[in-house]
């Protein structure tokens, strides 16, 4: 398992004499999780709608693995996540996502989907077949199938056609619209 995990938050409570699991009970928090893989600071890449989430007053919890790069510690992607919102005592996350932390996320969802809120977002998911981080879309659709959940699945298409991202944005649509409703799928044009 990688152990170079960086946190970094945005809180509206100040340090004072409170612990970070009471400082983040405080209100609700999201979960960032950038594209990895993808270079030096995934998490930059999410810095702007975190920004905007922090002034809508929830706490913004940034995760960033510079491991994950490599490509062999993706696969623990996952069990990380949840070590890391277990530890920091995160009450129920909203997860933002993109790429590759979209797919980490959907993976750490299909495991224990209580941790989690209700609401998530996810950008241009990616499917990473060579990185071990595999969800099976007929997890996601049972784990959604008997949850008050939304997961909204953007698509920014301009950008990277490739066979293999339209295929899983094919998975992902099929295994969301059918899973009773509770979830939706919007498009960038």
């Amino acid at each position: 398992m990688p152990g170079d995990t960086q946190v970094r938050v945005l809180c509206h409570t100040s340090k004072g004499d409170l612990s970070m699991s009471a400082r983040m009970k405080t209100g609700q928090v999201v979960l960032a999780m950038g594209d990895y893989c993808s270079g030096p600071a995934p998490w930059v890449g999410l810095a702007q709608p975190g920004m905007h989430l922090y002034l809508q007053g929830f706490n913004v919890v940034f995760v960033d693995v510079p491991s994950f790069n490599q490509g062999d510690y993706l696969k623990h992607g996952s069990e990380l996540m949840m070590k890391i919102i277990q530890q920091m005592g995160l009450p129920h996350p909203h997860v933002l996502s993109r790429g590759l932390g979209g797919a980490v996320f959907l993976q750490a969802l299909t495991k224990d989907p209580d941790v989690f809120g209700d609401t998530h977002f996810v950008y241009n998911i990616e499917y990473p077949r060579g990185h071990g981080v595999l969800y099976d879309p007929d997890t996601v659709h049972k784990t959604f199938s008997g949850e008050s959940k939304q997961l909204w699945l953007t698509y920014d298409i301009s950008s990277q056609i490739e066979r293999k991202w339209m295929r899983a944005a094919h998975m992902c649509n099929r295994v969301f619209w059918t899973a009773r409703g509770t979830c939706a799928s919007s498009a960038k044009q």
